[in-house]
């Protein structure tokens, strides 16, 4: 009786149980595409350095210096293509349309980007053209930190950190 009971005992604990397989599914995707140029390791995963922004700086002149930053493209095989387009994409400011919207504390302002020359690139819209040559390409680009007229007339401008963030997409045409 001893015997019977243990064994009962163990086949309720599960014990002597074959354990149950169960299937697991891993799904991988990837696209195999022949671009002129590989995208600079160094260039994916970027953080540029505003600083401290003073706040009379932007009561004087809307805007701060430039700060460059730049994305390098390697390996170009002009056989394939001799240019690149580029969009910026990110969240937009709905007082300065075009710019970047910021998070954090600082309030009344936007972070704007231009081309190396100073020229405006509007987020979500602006897609500029480079020509490539065989080699590296690097593509200078520049942020600042613009305040809104409106902040800028009612002293709305408001001190405290800052961040924005920005997506990039090369078309190769």
């Amino acid at each position: 009786m001893y015997y019977r009971v243990v064994l009962i005992f163990y086949l309720l604990l599960g014990v002597g149980r074959t354990p149950a397989a169960q299937d697991y599914n891993i799904s991988l995707h990837g696209e195999l595409v022949e671009e002129p140029c590989t995208l600079s390791m160094a260039s994916i995963n970027q953080t540029v350095k505003l600083g401290n922004v003073v706040k009379n700086t932007l009561y004087l002149h809307q805007r701060t210096h430039s700060y460059g930053f730049s994305i390098a493209l390697e390996d170009c095989d002009i056989s394939m293509g001799n240019s690149v387009e580029i969009g910026f994409n990110g969240v937009e400011d709905l007082q300065q349309p075009g710019l970047l919207a910021v998070n954090g504390i600082a309030k009344g302002i936007a972070i704007g980007l231009e081309t190396e020359k100073g020229k405006p690139l509007e987020i979500n819209k602006t897609i500029k053209s480079y020509l490539l040559h065989d080699g590296t390409r690097t593509l200078n680009f520049s942020a600042y930190v613009s305040a809104s007229e409106a902040a800028i007339e009612h002293q709305g401008v408001v001190e405290g950190d800052f961040t924005a963030n920005v997506a990039f997409t090369l078309y190769y045409p």
